[in-house]
C-alpha cells in the first residue's frame, strides 16, 4: 500500500460515486463498488469470487488466492467473515440471477483493466478528484473499524497480513475522532460539572 495515500470519501462523494456508476453499461459495477466498501476485499479478490465461495449460513467467504498468501496450496483457501452489508448485497444480486450456478463468477464487470478505465471515467463524471478503486479499501477498512474495534478482528475481516499494514489503511475522519472524544467526555464527566 502507498504509505502517503489516505484518500477517503467525504460528504456526498459516496452518493455521487454510486450515481455515476449506475450509468455504466455494466449493471454489476454499482454492486461491485458497494461490495468493495462493505467487505474491504481487494479488487482481484472480489473479481474472482464465485457463488460457491460464499457461505451465507456461516457468514463467511472463501478466497482461493489473496495478495498476502505465502502458503502452500494444500492449506486451502483463506476464510474471512462476510460482513452483514456485503451479505445483503450478495443476496440481492443472487435473487436477480435465478439461474446462477455455484461455479459462476459473482460480479460480471468484464476484465479488471476495462473496469479500471470505466471506474476512472465514472469518478471524473461524478466530479471526484484523485479517487482510485484501491482507495475504497481504505474507506472500507476505516468504516469497518467502527464495528470491529479490536484490530486483530478487523485484520481478519479485511485480510491484512499484520497490524502495520492494517494501520496504513485505517484513516479515520478527524470529525469522527473528535465526536468520540466529545461523547466520552459527556458520558464520563457530565455529572461532575
Amino acid at each position: 500500500a502507498d504509505k502517503k495515500r489516505n484518500r477517503r470519501l467525504i460528504g456526498d462523494e459516496y452518493d455521487r460515486l454510486l450515481e455515476a456508476m449506475a450509468t455504466s453499461p455494466w449493471p454489476d459495477d454499482v454492486t461491485f463498488v458497494q461490495f468493495a466498501i462493505e467487505q474491504g476485499t481487494r479488487r482481484e479478490e472480489a473479481l474472482t469470487l464465485r457463488w460457491r465461495d460464499i457461505d451465507f449460513d456461516r457468514h463467511a467467504l472463501s478466497l482461493e488466492k489473496t495478495k498476502t498468501m505465502h502458503r502452500a496450496i494444500e492449506r486451502g483457501p483463506e476464510i474471512r467473515p462476510l460482513t452483514p452489508g456485503a451479505a445483503r448485497l450478495l443476496r440481492a444480486l443472487q435473487a436477480q440471477r435465478k439461474s446462477a450456478r455455484p461455479g459462476d463468477l459473482i460480479f460480471d464487470i468484464g476484465s479488471k483493466d476495462a473496469f479500471s478505465v470505466r471506474f476512472g471515467r465514472m469518478t471524473k463524471k461524478a466530479g471526484l478528484r484523485d479517487l482510485t478503486f484501491h482507495d475504497l479499501r481504505h474507506e472500507a477498512t476505516s468504516r469497518l473499524a467502527r464495528i470491529y474495534t479490536n484490530p486483530l478482528e478487523l485484520r481478519r475481516v479485511t485480510g491484512h497480513k499484520d497490524i502495520k499494514s492494517l494501520d496504513r489503511y485505517y484513516q479515520p475522519h478527524t470529525e469522527d475522532l473528535a465526536a468520540k472524544a466529545i461523547a466520552y467526555e459527556k458520558r464520563n464527566f457530565a455529572d461532575k460539572n
